[in-house]
């Protein structure tokens, strides 16, 4: 006899963006996505909905900044890392290997360029490569690609997709002195920033939301001197969410598929560092 219970759904997941509009600290807030029907234009802006959560901290220390989610209790262990081989202030980029506890962290300095690999099991630092992760900041692995994602913010290539392939990233043993070659990188044809030419970049993050699945967060001001201003003004900027699947054309190129766009207004009573950093959200 066929059981008459229906498998337990799925937790619905949602985009959260972090502001410090709070007098006391920061709130966070729920926004939807778009859906269908808005194509990869800009969309008409709409209000943000209002925080859920706030989180009292002094504004102005991002640092100190932490949070649990939950009720679930951590057992933690702590264990002093050794002091990593390189200029900490030189960090371009960073990922961690889908199959191992292996960080990756790129630093450039000038035309120099290294990677270098912490093994987490052996606490300790190895040079990888003397080459760089392509895009700036956090990658995320895809699996579907087999290949670390990130965008550049580098002035010659900003606004373009980069991956890297995982497997020619592989670390064995840490003993092992041999350096990994330069990996083949692909870079998307066209950059993901908003093409409008009303709409001037400001900051983006990018998220990883399931498998070939991201949303791009962008800040972009729509001021109609903005190119005259050294700082955006708050009331003229918004952030612009476009999602999107990623695959590889043909050609082996990044391809942006299904890309579907809306706009928020921003609180007026956040700050301009929030405006100049990079969006803080995640996928949850």
């Amino acid at each position: 006899m066929a059981s008459s219970r229906t498998p337990e759904r799925r937790r619905q997941q949602h985009l959260y963006l972090v502001f410090d509009d709070w007098h006391s600290g920061y709130s966070i807030r729920e926004v939807n996505l778009p859906s269908s029907g808005s194509g990869d234009g800009a969309g008409a802006e709409q209000p943000l909905p209002q925080a859920f959560l706030r989180i009292l901290v002094p504004l102005g220390w991002p640092n100190c900044i932490t949070s649990a989610f939950g009720t679930r209790s951590c057992d933690l262990s702590w264990e002093k890392l050794p002091i990593q081989p390189f200029n900490r202030l030189h960090v371009s980029s960073y990922a961690v290997q889908p199959d191992g506890p292996i960080h990756l962290v790129s630093t450039k300095n000038g035309a120099t360029a290294a990677t270098f690999a912490f093994d987490v099991k052996e606490c300790a630092w190895k040079l990888h490569g003397e080459w760089a992760l392509p895009f700036t900041g956090c990658g995320h692995y895809e699996p579907s690609l087999e290949a670390f994602v990130g965008i550049s913010k580098d002035p010659e290539t900003l606004g373009y997709l980069y991956s890297c392939p995982a497997t020619s990233t592989g670390t064995g043993d840490t003993g092992d002195r041999r350096l990994c070659p330069s990996p083949k990188m692909k870079r998307s044809k066209e950059k993901v920033y908003s093409k409008n030419p009303a709409e001037r970049h400001v900051s983006a993050t990018l998220v990883y939301m399931r498998r070939g699945k991201y949303c791009l967060v962008e800040c972009v001001s729509i001021d109609d001197d903005g190119a005259d201003q050294e700082l955006p003004q708050r009331s003229r900027c918004m952030y612009r969410l476009m999602t999107f699947s990623l695959r590889y054309d043909m050609e082996g190129d990044l391809k942006l598929k299904h890309c579907r766009v809306c706009c928020y207004s921003l609180p007026h009573e956040a700050t301009n560092y929030i405006l100049l950093e990079d969006p803080v959200a995640f996928w949850l």
